[in-house]
C-alpha cells in the first residue's frame, strides 16, 4: 500500500516536474525571441502610456537580439523601426552608475566639466559598469531615422526641414493670465491639475494635449492662452556645446544630423563632441584629441565610417521626459521592441483602469 502511494507521488512528481520545466521553458523562450513585460514608472509618455502601467515590448518586430558577451546579434525581425513607433531599448548612458548614488553617471561627469557644484567625493565612490543586456529599459517614440536632419522650432519637429505632425496624446505646455480665482474656476471646470504661478503677474502655467489648447483657446476667447516654450539654452543638452550661444533649448533645437550605418563623417574640433560617445563608446574605439588633430585607434584622421544606425527618442509628454535631446542617440543595438499593448493599469489608490488596457492609439 505504501509502496504504490509513494510510486504515485514518485508519478505525480515526475509530471510536475516536467511540465513545470517545459512552461519555464516556454515562458522564458517566448520573453528572448517574442515579447517581454516592462513596467513604466514615470509620466514621460503621459498621455499615451501613463504611469504604472504594465506594457507588452514586440521583439519579433525589429528581431530578438541574444548576447555574447559584449557582441550583440540579431535576429531577422518581421518589420523595421518607422517614424512615430513607440519603441522599449536600453538607456544608452546607463553603462555606468554609481553603486551608493541615484542619478545619471554622466551628467555627473558634464556638471563637474562645466564647473558646477556637484556632490563632493564623486571619485572616491564605487562605480560599477552594466552590460547592455541588464541596463534599465526606457519607452519612447522614435522622432527621428537614420540619415534625417532633426530640428525643433517653437517645440514643433521637423525632420529634413519636413513638419512633423504632432500625437493626439503629446502633452505640451502653455500659459494662462487671470485672476487667480478665474484661473482656479478655469482649470476646475475642465479638470486639468498641476498648474502653477510662473511669475509675480498674474501668469499661470499648464499641461495639456493641442486638442484641450484648441478647447480652451475656443470656450475662452476672453483670457489669454498660450504656448509656453522652453527657450533657455542649456549646456546640459546634447550635444553639450560649452559656449552658451551654441547651446540648444528643449523647444528651440538642433539642426542635428542622426547617423546612418554606411555615413562616412567628416570630423572636425567642432564637431567631435556631438559624435565621440558615438565612435567611442557604442562602436568601441579609441578617441583622442592632440591639438587639433583627431586621433581614433592610433591613427590621425579626419573621417569616420559609422558602423550601424541610430534614432533620436522624445517622450510624448514632452516637458516631463529626458530623452534623446537629452543624452543624444539611442543605437540600433540598444533596441529591444515595439511597444502596441497595454496589458494593465491601475490608479495610485489601486483601482484598475479598464478603459486603459488593450492597444495603444
Amino acid at each position: 500500500m505504501i509502496k504504490k502511494i509513494i510510486k504515485k507521488l514518485y508519478l505525480w512528481g515526475t509530471r510536475v516536474f516536467i511540465w513545470g520545466t517545459v512552461l519555464i521553458s516556454v515562458v522564458m523562450i517566448l520573453r528572448f525571441f517574442v515579447f517581454d513585460v516592462y513596467y513604466v514608472p514615470t509620466g514621460s509618455m503621459n498621455h499615451t502610456i501613463k504611469p504604472g502601467e504594465l506594457i507588452v515590448a514586440n521583439k519579433m518586430k525589429y528581431g530578438a537580439r541574444w548576447f555574447c558577451g559584449e557582441k550583440v546579434s540579431r535576429l531577422p525581425g518581421t518589420g523595421s523601426i518607422n517614424r512615430n513607433d513607440i519603441v522599449v531599448f536600453n538607456f544608452p548612458e546607463g553603462d555606468t552608475i554609481y553603486k551608493d548614488l541615484q542619478g545619471n553617471y554622466y551628467e555627473f561627469l558634464r556638471a563637474i566639466a562645466q564647473g558646477k557644484e556637484v556632490l563632493t567625493g564623486l571619485s572616491e565612490r564605487e562605480k560599477c559598469y552594466i552590460p547592455m543586456s541588464s541596463r534599465q529599459p526606457y519607452v519612447k517614440r522614435c522622432v527621428g531615422m537614420p540619415g534625417d536632419t532633426l530640428k525643433i522650432r517653437e517645440g514643433v519637429v521637423f525632420c529634413n526641414s519636413k513638419f512633423m505632425e504632432g500625437i493626439s496624446t503629446q502633452i505640451n505646455r502653455y500659459r494662462i493670465e487671470g485672476k487667480q480665482q478665474l484661473v482656479d474656476s478655469v482649470m476646475g471646470l475642465e479638470n486639468i491639475e498641476g498648474y502653477w504661478k510662473i511669475n509675480k503677474k498674474e501668469e499661470f502655467a499648464f499641461y495639456a494635449t493641442e486638442q484641450t489648447y484648441s478647447h480652451l483657446i475656443k470656450r475662452y476667447s476672453n483670457l489669454v492662452i498660450k504656448p509656453l516654450y522652453s527657450l533657455w539654452r542649456r549646456s546640459n543638452i546634447f550635444p553639450f556645446h560649452k559656449e552658451r550661444k551654441q547651446c540648444y533649448s528643449y523647444d528651440e533645437y538642433g539642426p542635428v544630423y542622426i547617423p546612418a550605418q554606411g555615413d562616412t563623417i567628416v570630423l572636425s574640433k567642432k564637431n567631435l563632441l556631438q559624435y565621440l560617445r558615438l565612435i567611442k563608446v557604442y562602436e568601441n574605439n579609441s578617441v583622442e584629441l592632440k591639438g587639433d588633430e583627431i586621433i581614433i585607434n592610433g591613427n590621425k584622421t579626419e573621417r569616420y565610417v559609422v558602423k550601424q544606425n541610430y534614432y533620436f527618442m522624445m517622450g510624448d509628454n514632452r516637458y516631463c521626459s529626458i530623452d534623446s535631446r537629452s543624452w543624444g542617440f539611442v543605437p540600433e543595438d540598444h533596441i529591444i521592441g515595439k511597444t502596441q499593448i497595454v496589458l494593465f493599469s491601475k490608479l495610485p489608490d489601486g483601482q484598475i483602469r479598464w478603459n486603459r488596457i488593450g492597444f495603444i492609439e
